[in-house]
């Protein structure tokens, strides 16, 4: 689980939480436009992962993986009352489902926006971490634990390619 560690992040407006997750080039001011749409009717709280804005960068004993991202949300989330949505770009995509899939019923909605294609992890023989992040997107397009709960099972979509290609033609 993730060492005790500051993290840098953004917090603005009130009502039902919405957690705004960067991708791996960005920090949290790439939602800075979003952020201030939304917290007029959102509590709004946009993390800097590891190594992004004042949050230090992964200094633990493994390599950094999606749980040691999810634990960092985790430790925002902890403060939430309420359910929470939350919104991921890019690598913040895997690191938004790993998040789910940690918080389960917690979590009312999951939005994805161009998820990190996990396919090229196959393509340049990463194995392991294809396998991980395929696992992953099955257990939340699925839903087949209770630990993900039905309401962000119901509220989660995710498209391959393929899928895509086959709506345009």
């Amino acid at each position: 689980m993730e060492q005790q560690v500051q993290i840098d992040f953004s917090d603005q407006g009130s009502g039902n939480a919405v957690v705004l997750i960067h991708s791996g080039a960005s920090n949290n001011r790439q939602w800075k436009s979003l952020a201030d749409d939304l917290a007029p009717h959102f509590r709004v709280i946009a993390p800097n992962m590891h190594g992004a804005g004042e949050t230090p960068p992964w200094h633990g004993p493994n390599p950094y993986s999606l749980s040691d991202a999810a634990a960092l949300i985790e430790c925002l989330c902890d403060s939430i009352t309420g359910n929470i949505s939350i919104v991921g770009h890019s690598v913040g995509g895997a690191f938004a489902m790993q998040t789910a899939a940690q918080l389960g019923a917690r979590v009312d909605n999951l939005i994805l926006l161009e998820a990190a294609p996990y396919d090229l992890l196959r393509q340049a023989g990463s194995n392991h971490a294809y396998g991980q992040a395929l696992a992953l997107y099955e257990f939340v397009r699925d839903g087949q634990s209770a630990a993900i709960g039905s309401p962000s099972q119901r509220n989660f979509s995710m498209l391959s390619l393929e899928e895509v290609r086959g709506r345009d033609e």
